[in-house]
């Protein structure tokens, strides 16, 4: 299959793109990338060895102004770039994981009736997706809510949200002897995605000097680049010869750290909660708030709701209540093995497998959009 890949702004577009990325290739297939030029997913496709196209694409900003011209203009040249590059690819397929981006090699493929598939990694889907479900061929999505969102049922399937097959198959005992954690230690693992998060950090300063005390804890701190020598700093004045916390601005190989956690404290981006649900964690969720339509506290909501993570706002916690819900969770293995059945009731870890499977039957069982029409 020669597939066609395009998502870009954030991590929670693109890493699921690279998953199915990979998926394709692991099963002999052809994959071509085209995201933004001088973007993250450039520097990140860049490092998965996989074909890269750039497109001129801006944002388009809230009001009328010069500057929605200017986007508008560069955009319509974006799907004009798109379009000659899909007819040099000649693709059997093209998927789109958001942001503008993807909007315009949707369009693009559209217009040259080359067969489309979206997926919506939120449970509220974006300005992009939203669009593009017009008129695409199939619509995926990792949340049941979401289906309400498009009008035309009959197109939307339900596949959760693809991790890298690494988070699925890491075995927790080898997790342990790399991090030289004991055996029957609890690891509460604090992670603020991709960029880190201001508020999580800080609230790790404020409560490592009762968290060392706990007795049996292992902690895996996950800081992002701006914090991490304020926060190493912190942890360097403890006397831990026993490695009891580990710091790190970011981890390549995440999979290790999930492998080991018995619980999470995190942001709610789209990435984080499907690792963290493809395994089954019990979370303490911080949403960012100022995610594009909140969507990180809806995504939040829907494990809150069904007993798999507990939420506070950024503006609604303060370093003793955590501890406090960090201690008693940890002390409680009935309350975090329930929590944990929730979450893995929500985690969908075929869903790679699902959305792989999907691309295939539009590309070889599959009609176009215009040969229903």
């Amino acid at each position: 299959m020669r597939l066609v890949l395009s998502g870009g702004g954030t991590g929670g577009h693109i890493f699921p793109a690279i998953a199915l990325a990979n998926k394709c290739l692991d099963e002999d297939g052809e994959v071509f990338y085209l995201g933004g030029e001088k973007s993250l997913e450039e520097k990140i496709t860049g490092k998965e060895g996989i074909s890269f196209y750039s497109l001129p694409v801006k944002p388009l900003p809230r009001k009328i102004n010069f500057e929605l011209f200017s986007s508008g203009f560069s955009n319509f040249k974006a799907v004009l770039k798109a379009r000659k590059i899909l007819k040099e690819i000649e693709p059997d397929i093209v998927v789109g994981t958001g942001g503008y981006v993807s909007g315009a090699t949707i369009l693009a493929a559209r217009l040259l009736n080359i067969k489309t598939l979206i997926h919506e990694q939120n449970s509220v889907p974006g300005l992009t997706n939203k669009i593009s479900a017009k008129f695409v061929d199939k619509i995926a999505i990792s949340y049941e809510q979401t289906e309400r969102y498009f009008n035309k049922k009959d197109k939307v399937i339900l596949t959760g949200n693809p991790v890298r097959k690494e988070i699925l198959t890491t075995c927790s005992k080898d997790a342990r002897e790399k991090f030289s954690f004991p055996k029957n230690n609890d690891v509460l693992l604090v992670m603020g995605g991709s960029q880190g998060a201001a508020s999580i950090n800080e609230l790790m300063l404020e409560i490592y000097d009762d968290l060392i005390e706990v007795d049996n804890l292992n902690i895996i701190h996950i800081t992002g680049e701006k914090d991490y020598k304020n926060i190493k700093r912190k942890v360097d004045t403890y006397d831990l010869l026993d490695g009891k916390i580990i710091i790190s601005s970011f981890m390549d190989d995440i999979e290790n750290a999930l492998a080991v956690a018995n619980l999470v404290i995190s942001r709610a981006g789209a990435v984080s909660i499907a690792e963290i649900t493809a395994l089954g964690l019990p979370s303490i969720l911080i949403p960012y708030p100022y995610a594009t339509n909140n969507h990180q506290e809806k995504n939040a909501r829907v494990l809150e709701e069904s007993g798999a993570a507990i939420i506070y706002k950024d503006d609604e916690f303060n370093s003793k209540l955590i501890f406090n819900k960090i201690k008693e969770l940890l002390s409680d293995r009935n309350k975090l093995d329930k929590m944990s059945c929730a979450s893995s009731m929500i985690g969908k870890p075929e869903a790679l497998d699902n959305i792989y499977g999907l691309a295939c039957d539009l590309v070889y069982h599959g009609s176009t959009l215009d040969d229903k029409e």
